[in-house]
Order: structure tokens, then C-alpha cells, then sequence
């Protein structure tokens, strides 16, 4: 089940009009950039210390989240970043990915994406994801997000199986 439409997002600062937080949350992985309000990727607009997150309302149970990379120019601008796990202002879990400066330093490959797996079930209001030092391998504060997704485990638990039949020949689900 994915979470993240049911946070709050936002971001260090905007490209574009068409470049809010919100836009990383809203189903989409597609990767290709439009100035239209047809865009579904989330951007800052480059200088230092780029960063993005969604809030909870409530501490949630999270057991994957996936960073998706836009699939057209600028791929390297999801590189040198930290995907953060964290319950009232404290990180639980965190994750580098493609960390250093310098073209050698690679990125998320452009259309696709990296996963941060806690080891346990995490409980969180809020994940984060941030350029290292502030610049991406680039050295600029662009971070680009086509899609973030968190999720949390599947929803119900099998008890009784298999379950006793009730008076009406069924069984129970909780």
C-alpha cells in the first residue's frame, strides 16, 4: 500500500510553477518534464541545499520506499542524496546513494529507481530525501523527483486459518 498521497510534501524551493513537492506524490512515474501543468515531477530550483519530504498526520509503518528518476535530460540531478526515515524529528533509518561529486560518481539511472528497505518495520511521520553537503554529483542543488513512494505492509492479518464456517457458511476476515 502505497502512503505517500496521503502525506503533505514539500520541498526546499521551486523551479518552476509547475515543479511543486506535490507533484512527486501524485501517482506518477512518469519521467518527462513538461512546463505545463501536465508535469508530474517535483524540482528545486538549484541552489544549495536541495532537499524534499512528506509529513504524516500520523506515525505510519513503513517497510519500502522508492525514489523514481525522470526519464528524459538530467538524470545526474538525483545523485549525492540521502533518503531519510524519521518519527518526530529523529532518523530511524537512512540510506546514501551515488555519494561524491563528479560525473564518475553516477545516478539514478534516468526512468528508474533505487529502493531503501529498513531492516524491520519502521514506524515514521515523515521521509525525507536530501542532497549530501547541499549539492547533488553536479555540485548544483537541483534534486528532480518523478515519484516517491513509501509503503507500508499489506493491510490485514489471517487468524484462524483455516476458519471455522459461521451460521451462515462463511468465514470471518478482520
Amino acid at each position: 500500500v502505497n502512503l505517500a498521497p496521503l502525506g503533505t510534501a514539500s520541498q526546499h524551493s521551486n523551479f518552476s510553477p509547475y515543479s511543486e513537492a506535490w507533484r512527486a506524490i501524485d501517482g506518477s512515474t512518469d519521467g518527462n518534464w513538461s512546463y505545463t501543468n501536465d508535469n508530474s515531477m517535483s524540482s528545486t530550483d538549484g541552489s544549495f541545499g536541495g532537499w524534499w519530504e512528506v509529513t504524516f498526520p500520523y506515525p505510519v509503518d513503513v517497510n519500502e520506499v522508492v525514489v523514481w528518476n525522470r526519464t528524459d535530460c538530467c538524470p545526474h540531478r538525483l545523485s549525492n542524496f540521502r533518503i531519510s526515515l524519521l518519527r518526530a524529528g529523529v532518523e530511524v533509518y537512512g540510506e546514501d546513494y551515488f555519494v561524491g561529486h563528479g560525473p564518475a560518481i553516477g545516478n539514478v539511472p534516468a526512468g528508474g529507481s533505487v529502493s531503501a528497505t529498513p531492516p524491520q518495520l519502521a514506524r515514521i511521520d515523515r521521509v525525507r530525501i536530501e542532497l549530501i553537503g547541499g549539492w547533488n554529483a553536479d555540485t548544483n542543488g537541483f534534486l528532480t523527483l518523478a515519484e516517491v513512494e513509501v509503503f507500508a505492509p499489506s493491510i490485514g492479518q489471517t487468524y484462524c486459518s483455516p476458519a471455522a464456517l459461521n451460521v451462515d457458511g462463511l468465514r470471518a476476515t478482520i
